[in-house]
């Protein structure tokens, strides 16, 4: 099935080499600023990316290696723990005008990520990925992108006539196509000024802005030479597929067979909303015996308000003396395992990565009367019935045609979308009474499930996983890594094979499952022992190589830590966490020291080594809320508090965030109201902690009794409760919009695209939550809910 989400997170490497396309070209002879031909230049580059949920901050360290005819790019390390943006390290890409060419040894079989796009490309289809996450070999349509809308030498040779000293505004048409490659710019609007480029505009077919470009320069003797590049980027349109058919074709025996899937309507999704302004800082670069005018630092931030989004550093600059397969094989070198990182993977599998082996099956996975059978043996809550959006009331309310639309009076296209409000909120809160009902209902209890039934279950369910998934073909892979998650339409033996697998599932979820002898990791010998004392002496060695890439010291600390983990040396593994969050503070990361750094404290925690993970708290807390920006802890503290249940730590960075001097009153009230979310969430858990659910749950609740009581936390709530409100009241007419309880979290995207709702902001969920705690602890009327607000 596609999936769509409207928060957009695309890959950060074309991203760079696009202000590199849009910036390289844009010379000629007698105007400034003026390209030189240097070669070929190889750089590293440190990218963050700042998001709003999950890990809210992305760090990948990567080597380019760049020239006029082609690039390279690989990716040795991402942050968090090697697992950012989607856990990109050893991702290699290499460009020319040949084709598009992508690797990665981790997936050496998945063929999209290993295999060449040969260019000139086609433009893309609608994103299937609905501007969320997508596959990592669509990066070149984001090169394709940036190419289109490049200015080249040959677009300016009209300025070569610019005179010196007067400001002259030139209205350039630019070519229709480029090698191939169809241009989305059509004309250029440039101002000059004493013979250099101040300002361009340059703008598609359609006149519509792709982009303002403004250019800064400092006088050095004399000289006006370029300081920085500002762009400033328009909101605009991407089409989703969002109900787009999708066909995939799978190979059966000697004939081909299509499977046409569910149909849906193409959306209009408004990327880069706010607006975007990219900022390119150029510095004087030594390179060989001479300097060069590079880019040096690139950030891009929301233009409305100033948000930072994503930023690149690019250091080390050097020219070297490649060939195209040179630097191909120079660029898988560079991440390409070495048998010490092999014999690391193998031993974090065998012992930290451990999957239990089940043994073969003891039952007849064919038999379905004893799985019914068995599955009655334990009974589970029967499920909510879901939504169907589809039902014949919700579609005519809700749709109307693309042609009556289009001809429909404004006033009555205002008032059926408002009826359409209506019917829709009407819906929403029969399926809330729906589920307040269905939450009353008794429940079957819940009891132990002994070692043999446990075993057969999960035997069951293995098979049952293996037997559905089909094997793709390269086509179908290629197929779907263009087309987004879809699968085989299944027959209807497969759809009563994954009912059962869903109602086995349910019953180890619902149930108390026994743990069995192979649950338990083997215990490590002696030879692995000393496997592993020698991949210490290795990673160690490279951590300490101060010429060693920045990611590629972060890796070997990583592999460290885990060796550490192996071990149960907890006195080591603190050592080489502090050296790991040292590493990033030095490196001016300190949004990916408080997302990186909590992992490590409840692995601590989870050894019972409290007070190792509470030293280390204190120091992340108060470093964490001293040295980020402030949007950085209120977007992180928003997700933990909110959606992972990381309360124990937020309550400590909060404690400290709250006091920070020079805070707004807005960002004050958030930081309290984040605390008082916690704690209120902390209070609840360890009232029951004996029947909490999930490992992570459990681990907080006893680290958090190490040092303090239940009651402790409980006396915390209430005052923490009414100083966020005492602030939100004090915020006035803020409240009414900025920080009003507002929430869309749980409305689908469908709903949202549907029904016309804007997106709450992070403050405006906050108050939100905050209002459901303030009204389930003190009652509906302790906070006086703004007008309007939905």
């Amino acid at each position: 099935m596609l999936k769509t989400s409207p928060r957009s997170r695309r890959p950060w490497i074309s991203a760079v080499l696009g202000v590199l396309a849009v910036a390289a070209g844009m010379g000629v002879a007698k105007i400034r600023p003026v390209g030189t031909k240097a070669g070929l230049i190889q750089f590293d580059v440190v990218s963050e990316l700042n998001m709003d949920e999950g890990f809210t901050n992305w760090v990948v360290f990567a080597r380019y290696w760049v020239c006029r005819e082609f690039y390279a790019v690989s990716v040795v390390w991402s942050e968090p723990h090697g697992g950012g943006m989607q856990d990109m390290k050893a991702l290699v890409v290499f460009s020319d005008e040949a084709g598009f060419r992508v690797s990665d040894e981790r997936y050496a079989d998945w063929v999209p990520l290993n295999t060449v796009y040969p260019k000139p490309m086609a433009a893309r289809d609608s994103f299937t990925h609905g501007a969320g996450f997508y596959e990592l070999a669509e990066m070149r349509f984001a090169e394709r992108d940036a190419m289109a809308r490049r200015v080249y030498v040959a677009d300016l040779e009209p300025l070569k006539g610019a005179t010196r000293h007067s400001d002259e505004v030139a209205d350039l048409r630019m070519a229709e196509d480029r090698a191939g490659e169809e241009r989305k710019l059509a004309h250029a609007r440039i101002r000059t000024t004493d013979g250099r480029i101040d300002s361009m505009e340059l703008l598609d077919s359609h006149r519509q802005s792709l982009a303002r470009i403004r250019y800064e320069y400092e006088l050095n003797g004399g000289a006006a030479r370029l300081a920085s590049l500002v762009a400033d980027l328009p909101v605009r349109a991407e089409r989703l597929a969002i109900n787009q058919q999708v066909t995939l074709h799978s190979v059966e025996g000697a004939q081909g067979k299509d499977r046409t899937f569910s149909r849906i309507k193409p959306v209009d999704h408004l990327s880069h909303q706010g607006g975007r302004t990219c900022k390119v800082t150029y510095g004087d670069v030594g390179v060989g015996d001479g300097n060069l005018r590079l880019p040096t630092r690139i950030e891009v931030r929301v233009a409305q308000d100033g948000r930072l989004l994503r930023s690149a550093t690019l250091m080390n600059f050097r020219r070297v003396n490649l060939d195209k397969e040179q630097t191909w094989q120079a660029a898988k070198a560079f991440v390409d395992s070495t048998g010490e990182d092999r014999a690391y993977h193998q031993l974090a599998g065998k012992y930290l990565e451990y999957r239990p082996k089940l043994g073969s099956l003891r039952v007849d996975p064919n038999d379905l009367s004893f799985i019914r059978n068995l599955i009655a043996r334990y009974p589970v809550p029967p499920k909510l019935p879901e939504f169907d959006e589809s039902s014949p009331a919700t579609v005519s309310e809700h749709r109307e045609r693309p042609d009556e639309a289009s001809t429909l009076d404004p006033a009555k296209h205002k008032e059926r979308a408002e009826a359409s409000r209506r019917q829709w909120q009407r819906e929403m809160e029969q399926r809330k009474e729906q589920w307040e009902q269905f939450q009353r209902r008794p429940k079957p209890p819940r009891v132990e499930i002994g070692p043999d039934d446990t075993r057969v279950i999960r035997q069951l369910i293995a098979h049952y996983g293996k037997a559905l998934a089909p094997v793709l073909s390269p086509d179908e892979m290629m197929d779907v890594a263009k087309k987004g998650a879809v699968s085989h339409a299944p027959s209807s033996r497969d759809r009563e094979l994954m009912q059962l697998r869903s109602a086995l599932e349910e019953i180890l979820s619902y149930h108390r499952a026994a743990r069995l002898p192979e649950d338990d990791p083997p215990k490590l010998d002696a030879q692995d022992r000393e496997a592993i004392r020698r991949l210490q002496t290795h990673y160690t060695n490279l951590a300490a190589q101060e010429d060693r890439d920045l990611g590629g010291r972060l890796q070997a600390v990583h592999a460290l830590i885990r060796l550490d983990e192996l071990l149960k040396d907890h006195a080591s593994f603190e050592r080489d966490t502090l050296r790991y969050l040292e590493m990033l503070q030095a490196a001016g990361l300190n949004a990916m020291y408080m997302v990186g750094g909590y992992d490590n404290l409840e692995t601590l925690a989870k050894a019972g080594e409290y007070e190792r993970s509470n030293r280390l708290l204190s120091l992340w807390a108060r470093k964490s809320a001293a040295d980020s920006d402030t949007d950085n802890i209120l977007r992180f503290a928003r997700y933990e508090v909110c959606r992972a249940g990381r309360w124990w730590a937020c309550v400590h960075l909060l404690d400290r965030f709250v006091h920070r001097p020079g805070l707004s009153p807005i960002e004050r009230y958030e930081g309290l109201a984040l605390r008082a979310i916690a704690l209120d969430n902390l209070d609840k858990m360890l009232a029951g902690l004996q029947t909490t659910e999930g490992s992570r749950r459990r681990v907080q609740g006893q680290w958090v009794l190490s040092t303090t009581s239940r009651t402790d936390i409980a006396r915390r709530v209430r005052p923490a409760v009414l100083e966020a409100v005492s602030a939100w009241e004090a915020l006035g007419p803020a409240r009414l919009d900025e920080a009003k309880p507002y929430s869309t979290i749980n409305l689908p995207a469908h709903a949202m695209n549907r029904m016309g709702y804007r997106n709450a902001t992070g403050l405006q969920e906050t108050s939100a939550m905050l209002d459901a705690v303030v009204r389930e602890r003190t009652g509906p009327t302790s906070i006086r809910r703004p007008q309007g607000s939905q």
